[in-house]
This record gives C-alpha cells, structure tokens and sequence, in this order.
C-alpha cells in the first residue's frame, strides 16, 4: 500500500500544480478529493486485482525480513502522528471548556458558539460536530465592523466545513506520514481554503480593501491545534491580499470534473494493479525419475 499510495501521490501532485500553478485557489475540490482518496486508499486496496505488471522475482528471507521492519517502523510513525490528532481533538475540547459563551449564531441546521477565550491573540474556527469560534479576550473592545468581518471569515470556513476537512488532511499525514507529497497537499488545501474563505466574505459585501487590511492587522504570531482554522494565517498573507486587490478567474466546472474523473480513476488503476505472482519452476519429468530411482546411501 506505500507504494502504490506513493504513485498515486504523485499524479495528484502534478494535477494540482498544474491546474493552480497560475493562481493557487484555482483547484480546492480537486485538492480535497486527492486527500480523501489517500485517506481510503486501505479501502482500495481490498478492490480485486488485476495481475498486469510484470512478475516480480520470489523475495528473499532477508527481503522479506526488511520488509517486516519497514512495516514496524510505518505503524509506529502513523500511531505517533494519529496520537496526535487525538490530542489536538482533545485540546480544542478543552478550549471550549475554558471559554466563555457569548453568542451563538444559527448556521443553516446547525448553530456555532461564540466563545471568548483568554489564550489566543486572533479568531479561530474549530469543532466538527460541535462548531465553535474562539475569539480573544478583547473580543468585544474591537470595532463593531471589525468583528463583523471576521465572523464572516470565521463562519465561511464552517460554511465550507473546513474543520472537518482539516482533521482528514491530519489523519491522511498520519497515515502517510512518509510522504512530504501528502504534507504538500493538505497544505495546499489549507491554503485555498483561506482564499476561498476570503472571496465568501467579499461576496457578502464587504470591501476588499478594508478586509486586507484586517488581515494584515491580525497576523501575528500564534498557536493553534491542528484541526483549527485560523484567520490570520500568516505564510499564505501576502497572496490573500494580492488576490483581494487583483481577483483573478477560477477554474471553469468542466475542467474540475475532468481534473477530479482522472484523480480518482488514477486512485482505482493504482489500487487495482499488482504485479504477476512468479511462475513456478519446473523440472523435467526425467530429473524427477532419475532421482526417484537413485540410491539415498550410494556408499552402502
């Protein structure tokens, strides 16, 4: 499964590139249905087989001994990793604990908590079944029309479920933990996650110019768990605000259906091929009798 996982990692890779290399939101659905096929990529693997490859040679005792170790050492990297997700889950269980409830804002079926919490210095959208926003200990010194911006921020990533889609992409480089190609798409994800995010808030009305400079304001050093959303991320700032000043195409439907058809049967070809079991030697009926025939003590 590494392997094949790994292949398949690297087709996605280059579809993703290829198709943001101009603009980097242009393929958020094509990034997240990469994720979620490496997520299920043990599920793949139960699909039928189909011996296509050439025939691999029969593996040594010592080969497969190094194989038993590679696994070893697979398993305790993703258990590390799955540890801590769990952690990060537990940590934002506790978040709320620690905060204070405020407001809670219907959201279609659902309704997100607004809590103050002391620790944190910029806004954080959190929780997968239970949506909260974390907002700082001067929450309510801020401008009204500055909270107003960022509760939209906020509430466009639960909008778009983006929590939940953080804890996949950690459980994906838990499992693949090996792969930087795995940790360059959930970052990617991430990223266009924050643009998407910011062109919700500007569809809503609110001025681009007055919302990059909330960003700017905002960012600033912080820590945060894993599966959390925060609005002031930093690394990807300069290509919001450019972006919010100079809006730039997407990709068209058809383009992404095609983009997510060819990941997703490239997922299935990769799950579905193995390599051909080596034929059995065979030995010449002649051999066969002659040994049968010979004398087991020729010294007696």
């Amino acid at each position: 499964m590494p392997i094949t996982a790994l292949i398949f990692s690297l087709i996605a890779s280059l579809l993703v590139w290829i198709s943001g290399r101009r603009d980097t939101i242009r393929a958020p659905q094509v990034t997240a249905v990469a994720i979620t096929l490496l997520l299920a990529f043990p599920l793949l693997s139960l699909l039928p087989k189909f011996a296509i490859l050439p025939a691999a040679e029969t593996a040594s005792l010592t080969r497969a001994a190094n194989r038993h170790i590679l696994q070893a050492i697979w398993i305790t990297g993703a258990a590390i990793l799955s540890l801590r997700v769990i952690l990060a889950t537990l940590a934002i269980e506790r978040w709320r604990s620690a905060s204070q409830l405020i407001e809670s804002i219907p959201l279609g079926r659902r309704r997100v908590e607004v809590r103050v919490l002391s620790s944190i210095q910029s806004p954080v959208a959190a929780g997968v079944i239970r949506p909260i926003v974390l907002v700082p200990q001067n929450w309510t010194s801020w401008p009204a029309d500055v909270r107003k911006m960022v509760l939209a921020h906020e509430l466009a990533h639960h909008r778009r479920l983006d929590p939940l889609w953080r804890s996949l992409g950690a459980m994906a480089c838990a499992l693949h933990w090996f792969n930087p190609l795995v940790w360059w798409l959930v970052r990617q994800h991430s990223i266009q996650a924050e643009f998407a995010c910011d062109a919700m808030v500007i569809r809503n009305g609110i001025q681009a110019r007055s919302y990059a400079s909330l960003l700017c304001d905002l960012a600033s050093s912080q820590s945060s768990p894993l599966p959390a959303a925060a609005m002031s991320e930093t690394s990807s700032l300069g290509q919001r605000v450019a972006r919010l000043m100079h809006p730039a195409g997407g990709i068209s439907p058809l383009l992404s259906a095609l983009l997510i058809a060819g990941i997703t049967a490239a997922a299935i070809g990769i799950a579905v091929l193995q390599r051909a079991k080596p034929k059995a030697s065979t030995v010449p009926v002649i051999e066969i009798q002659t040994r049968l025939s010979a004398d087991p003590f020729p010294g007696n």
